[in-house]
Formats: C-alpha cells, sequence, structure tokens
C-alpha cells in the first residue's frame, strides 16, 4: 500500500500501460459482484490486458486486496471525498456499473463525474436516464448487459486505443454535468409536500386517492421487459 495525500492507504498498481477500470461502492450479488469476478475469470482465461479496481468492497472482500497477477484489486472503504484522488491514483479511464438490476438516482456516479470520469451503464433504471441526458459516458446494449462475454468485449474496446476519442468526449461532458445538493434537493422536495398538504387544506371536497397507473404515469414510467435469456441473469456463470 501506498499512503495518498489526504486519503486512506491505496493499493500499488502496477505502471504498466494496461488499462483500469473501477467499480465504486459496496459492490454486493445487486450490484454486480458476481459479474465482476465473472469479467475477472474471462480476462484471465483470454489474457485480455485490463485491470479491475473496486473502490470500495465486494461482499466476499473488504480490502484493501490484490489479486496475484493484479487484475483485481480491492481498495476497501473509502471517504467520498478522497474519491478523485483515488481514480486517479488507480488511473481509472471508466466506472463500470455491472448492477444486476435497474439503479436509482445513484451518488456514486455523480461523484464520479466530479472527478473528470465517465461510466458505463446498464440499459435501464436511472443510471440509463442520467447518461443519456448528460453524454457523459455510454450504455451497455441489452445483450452485452446480459452476457459478461459480451460487457468484457464492449469494456475492452472503450478502453483500447481506438477508444481515446470517445473516452475524452465522454470525460469533457462528465465535468460539464451539473450537480444539484442533497440540501437543495431535500429543500425542493420540501415545497412540492409543502405545496400539496395546503392545497389538500384548502379543498372542500374528499379527494379519492391516486391510483397506481396514475402514479407510474405521472413519474414518466415506460414499460420495459427484458431481453429473452435461456438462463435468468442471477444464474449467469462464466
Amino acid at each position: 500500500p501506498t499512503r495518498l495525500p489526504g486519503t486512506r492507504l491505496g493499493v500499488l498498481m502496477p505502471d504498466d500501460g494496461v488499462p483500469v477500470v473501477a467499480a465504486v461502492g459496496a459492490i454486493g450479488p445487486d450490484k454486480g459482484a458476481r459479474r465482476i469476478e465473472c469479467l475477472v475469470e474471462r480476462m484471465r482465461a483470454l489474457d485480455v490486458p485490463l485491470r479491475i479496481v473496486v473502490i470500495g468492497y465486494l461482499d466476499v472482500e473488504q480490502g484493501p486486496w490484490q489479486s496475484d497477477d493484479a487484475r483485481l484489486t480491492v481498495h476497501g472503504r473509502y471517504d467520498a471525498r478522497d474519491l478523485a484522488a483515488l481514480l486517479r491514483h488507480y488511473r481509472a479511464q471508466l466506472v463500470l456499473f455491472p448492477s444486476a438490476g435497474p439503479e436509482t438516482f445513484s451518488y456514486t456516479l455523480s461523484e464520479s463525474w466530479l472527478a473528470g470520469v465517465p461510466a458505463l451503464v446498464p440499459p435501464i433504471g436511472a443510471l440509463a436516464e442520467r447518461v443519456s441526458e448528460t453524454g457523459a459516458g455510454w450504455l451497455l446494449g441489452d445483450d452485452e448487459w446480459i452476457d459478461e462475454a459480451k460487457m468484457l468485449a464492449r469494456v475492452v474496446a472503450l478502453t483500447g486505443p481506438a477508444g481515446a476519442a470517445a473516452r475524452s468526449a465522454a470525460a469533457s461532458k462528465a465535468l460539464d454535468v451539473s450537480h444539484a445538493s442533497p440540501q437543495s434537493m431535500a429543500d425542493a422536495t420540501l415545497v412540492r409536500y409543502g405545496e400539496a398538504i395546503a392545497i389538500e387544506a384548502r379543498a372542500n371536497v374528499p379527494r379519492q386517492p391516486f391510483g397506481n397507473r396514475r402514479v407510474r404515469e405521472a413519474l414518466g414510467y415506460r414499460p420495459w421487459s427484458p431481453p429473452a435469456v435461456q438462463t435468468p441473469l442471477a444464474a449467469s456463470s462464466c
């Protein structure tokens, strides 16, 4: 390990020019822990020039830890204020979100963008919406999301020399993303609640609760079905 200014110990990464991809946060099965393991196994089997660093920890490894071949590194717990320094230390070209299902807003995505690092995300959920709106990264195709072999091929393409221009453009867009503070988002939510309560207090007739369908439509819900696969995603193997 090596001491980074203002951070906990960082694990040393071989400085051999091999591209590095980061996964950020507490990574359990729902966030793609088993998928990361599959990717590493495929990297070894195919001798793919790539390394993965988990800035955070896996459900089976709290870190700091590194495999003998340095293909997988687990940093361990970190302070969000240190994430930019850690991404630089590990020379991460992009942040991968190998989630097994749709996610919500994701502060780790915001923090990665603040560090100027683009993201590769699933084709569903808030991650896909945010990347589509900003261009600060890329969406996995449905086939790439459900198949680790195709996911790995996409990562290799993005981290290789041919992906340099795309990475640079996405990194610039990541830095341009405007971020609302948690306090401002909380304040805006409270204003909405206050307005709703005031309207209800002035109403002369009892209001019927909204139906589930109306709530979904108001939230911009779009029907989505996973692509047909032979085995469930959770049962996928390397």
